[in-house]
């Protein structure tokens, strides 16, 4: 991924003599927040000036094989308008993608009734109808559980600056496994760290987590940051209540800071309870 901030795309809109013109824009480069502000339409598309369509709906066949375009570079599925303009642009001004911040090199492919269902290809379908389902639902979630959540102070936000669009294809099982077992095993570890009888569930968090895929037994870094914080926390706090007529005290404590490293770590990974919202038709993002 590039470590560019901003690309240009083109803004294209009817001219004087009916034609289509389409000139340069510097625009940021897509991240969780502009996701949010677009969830209703789902899967961006890295070339739109303003997102209304997603390429993901696009459904455009040529001697029976559906024509797609692709970002050259991290394989970002473009709309068909863009394409188009990108294909009749003549400027000097080099037109970059919004998922990597690359310089754009369209490349457009005819897919086969079986390419279209290899997974390598699905995995759109998937980011699409995640960004349009459960990313909508956590928002709402969110909202609910904690009022007002700052996405800056969200452990997995930066994910997507580092994966692109491809995070939002496994972003179902993060939010509904991965996440909690992930909140599960540091908070265990930290309730064995500070309380002996605690061990069975350190090791049942331990089993759960590690059930899972292989390449989704991770902890963030933040995560684990955390957890170890609240360790030296807690060995301070047993030498500084290390007399026994203080035992009472050092036992409130502990809780506290257990109560409190846990409270920090449910809101860096956004552990909140997935249910729909069916009185709410549309969110506002602008708090997102």
């Amino acid at each position: 991924m590039a470590n560019r901030k901003t690309v240009f795309t083109l803004h294209s809109f009817p001219g004087r003599d009916r034609t289509v013109t389409s000139h340069p824009y510097q625009v940021k480069i897509l991240d969780i927040r502009q996701v949010l502000t677009r969830c209703h339409v789902g899967l961006p598309c890295p070339s739109c000036y303003e997102s209304r369509d997603s390429p993901a709906d696009d459904f455009y066949y040529q001697n029976g094989k559906r024509s797609v375009h692709f970002c050259g570079n991290c394989r970002a599925m473009i709309c068909r308008e863009c394409a188009w303009n990108i294909k009749q642009y003549r400027g000097e001004q080099e037109l970059g993608c919004r998922w990597c911040g690359e310089v754009l090199r369209l490349d457009t492919c005819l897919l086969s009734n079986e390419q279209e269902k290899d997974p390598s290809f699905q995995c759109y379908d998937l980011a699409h109808q995640n960004i349009k389902g459960i990313l909508t639902q956590w928002c709402h979630s969110m909202h609910r559980t904690y009022e007002v959540h700052d996405l800056s102070k969200i452990f997995w936000a930066n994910m997507v600056d580092l994966m692109g669009w491809r995070f939002f294809s496994r972003l179902d099982f993060l939010l509904e496994h991965q996440h909690p077992n992930q909140f599960r095993l540091l908070v265990s570890m930290m309730l064995k760290n500070a309380f002996s009888r605690f061990q069975q569930d350190a090791l049942r968090s331990y089993s759960q987590f590690y059930q899972m895929p292989g390449d989704m037994c991770f902890i963030y870094r933040q995560s684990r940051k955390s957890a170890i914080i609240h360790h030296f926390s807690f060995m301070i706090a047993r030498r500084l209540t290390a007399n026994h007529r203080t035992y009472a005290f050092y036992m409130h404590l502990s809780r506290y800071l257990l109560a409190n490293f846990a409270q920090r770590l449910a809101y860096g990974l956004a552990i909140c309870e997935l249910t729909e919202d069916s009185t709410a038709s549309c969110i506002d993002m602008s708090d997102c």
